[in-house]
């Protein structure tokens, strides 16, 4: 194994992993890293293999590299003093190599974590106007994209409103909202004991911090884990939990070669009737009302989604994934059955979470089914969900929660708190309208309700009531005018209006709609697609 710490006396902070060991191959990948970003061959400190996560971010992120790069914005209290948190953030990024990796794709196309020795970025200006943060931010994205250090920090301070605001910008391969709070706790402690003794110990595992307990703070090693048997246990559990997969994704896409962007918001708030604590737990519960919703949206006995897991507790890099969720919900299932399922099942995944969809979708077809999942589900705390609680830090902005799937059609997250659930959505208006997302969030929240406080052990998905009170007074509405009878015939009044309104919409449904042209057209190619079946019925009955 070959370390790039070589000079006479130093000791390597972190061994040298590659998928190789050898020596020239070390060097070949030394070079192009020191080439392609103009740095010297003393500024790396070590090279890792990327993880499954990494490679997914990238994926997702495809030739738009910006879209791997997000930011968070902490307004910073006037009392603190900018020189010391800056020294202190660049302690902390001195002692935390996770803060100093990069993401690299080699020319063979292998991915690594390229850690360098140094890597602060931290700049200061005034904020003139309030358009500068937006410039500010665009301008970070592009410079973390394209170069080396992807943790830049940026100190906009406001004289005439009297206010600063740090903003970090950062990779998402990299860094998650989970990962952000445990670093800025440690800027905490750097900014308070400055560099004394304890400042300047580096962080360890075994460090006697209660807080910093088991903690790593290298970034995860990619290295493949030793195959049990011939195949990979994550690869042989994700086989088996995948195997016969018969569930559709929703939204669906119109095309294949569609890649969706989530350019929309909405958000429904549910009141619980009854603050009573919930028999389940509140993941099980969002996952499966979620289930049995799309299972109705897609008419299928099965549901498929992509769900956001947290691993364990660490400061080494993002501990959130994204994995496929299958969930069987059959109209004769036992609805605490259902939940059971689906809460063994959560348990189960985590072990092997961060295999990655790119490996999950290498399991063969079904696992290449599940992974075009196009809706991601996030659940929370909604009570001590907050932002992170740092005397010199207020968080003013929000991370992104669902990458490496900020290319699925819809994203949903939950916050569940004692007294209600709170349901924000982000989707993609060309695939999903903005009512019939107000209409999927409040049958969410409704099913949610139901199943928190079910105390029928009986009752299976056939017997639920989906409909919401805004939906029933709905049809209600359209109902109360009684239309009186016509003696016409329904497909020659269908003709006339597509004669005169051809352009008017026949038919809306969640995945798309008919003109009375189109639906003139379809209907008579159906029509003709019977007749020539059946040539030798006068009347045919076609089960649909």
């Amino acid at each position: 194994m070959t370390s790039l710490n070589t000079k006479s006396g130093s000791t390597p902070v972190m061994p040298l992993l590659l998928r190789s060991d050898d020596a020239s191959h070390t060097d070949t990948l030394v070079e192009e890293v020191s080439h392609s970003f103009g740095l010297g061959r003393d500024r790396i400190d070590n090279i890792l293999p990327s993880t499954a996560f990494q490679q997914d971010v990238l994926d997702c992120a495809g030739s738009d590299k910006q879209r791997s790069i997000g930011h968070v914005a902490y307004e910073i209290s006037n009392d603190i003093d900018v020189s010391k948190l800056a020294a202190a953030w660049k302690d902390t990024i001195r002692r935390t190599p996770a803060l100093r990796t990069f993401a690299f794709t080699s020319s063979s196309g292998d991915t690594y974590q390229v850690i360098l020795k140094d890597s602060f970025v931290f700049s200061w200006m005034f904020c003139t106007s309030v358009d500068q943060k937006d410039a500010v931010v665009q301008d970070e994205a592009v410079a973390a994209a394209s170069g080396p250090r992807c943790n830049r920090f940026v100190l906009l301070d406001d004289p005439i409103a009297k206010k600063k605001l740090l903003v970090w910008t950062f990779s998402h391969a990299l860094v998650d909202s989970l990962f952000q709070e445990r670093i800025l706790g440690r800027v905490l402690k750097a900014y308070k004991h400055g560099h004394d003794e304890l400042s300047n110990r580096p962080y360890t595992p075994e460090s006697s911090d209660p807080e910093d307990d088991g903690l790593s703070l290298t970034p995860t090693d990619g290295s493949k884990t030793p195959e049990t048997g011939g195949i990979h246990p994550a690869t042989q559990f994700w086989k088996e939990c995948l195997s016969d997969l018969n569930a559709s994704a929703f939204p669906h896409l119109t095309s294949p070669l569609v890649v969706p962007y989530p350019n929309a918001k909405s958000e429904h708030r549910m009141a619980f009737a009854t603050p009573s604590q919930s028999t389940w737990p509140s993941i099980a519960v969002c996952r499966t009302a979620l289930a049995i919703l799309l299972s109705r949206y897609t008419h299928s006995q099965e549901a498929l989604f992509g769900v956001v897991t947290e691993q364990q507790m660490l400061a080494n890099g993002p501990t959130r994934t994204v994995v496929p969720f299958r969930v069987h919900c059959a109209y004769d299932q036992s609805l605490p059955g259902i939940i059971s399922a689906v809460n063994a099942n959560d348990d189960a995944i985590r072990q092997f979470a961060d295999a990655g969809l790119r490996s999950i979708a290498s399991t063969g077809e079904d696992g290449s089914a599940a992974c075009g999942f196009q809706t991601v589900l996030l659940v929370t705390d909604g009570d001590t969900e907050q932002a992170a609680r740092c005397e010199i830090h207020h968080k003013t902005g929000e991370s992104e929660l669902f990458m490496p799937c900020t290319n699925r059609a819809l994203l949903l997250q939950c916050k569940m708190a004692s007294d209600g659930v709170s349901i924000i959505a982000r989707y993609d208006t060309s695939l999903i309208d903005s009512q019939q997302i107000a209409r999927l969030l409040r049958q969410l929240g409704h099913l949610i309700q139901v199943l928190r406080v079910s105390q029928d052990t009986s009752m299976c998905v056939a017997e639920l009531d989906m409909i919401t009170k805004e939906d029933r007074a709905e049809i209600q509405n359209w109902n109360s005018i009684l239309v009186p009878a016509q003696p016409n015939l329904i497909h020659k009044e269908m003709l006339k209006t597509a004669s005169l309104s051809p352009n008017t919409a026949a038919i809306c449904a969640w995945d798309g709609e008919w003109t009375y042209s189109e639906l003139d057209n379809i209907t008579s190619r159906l029509a003709a697609l019977i007749k020539f079946s059946t040539p030798d019925q006068e009347h045919a009955i076609l089960p649909i």
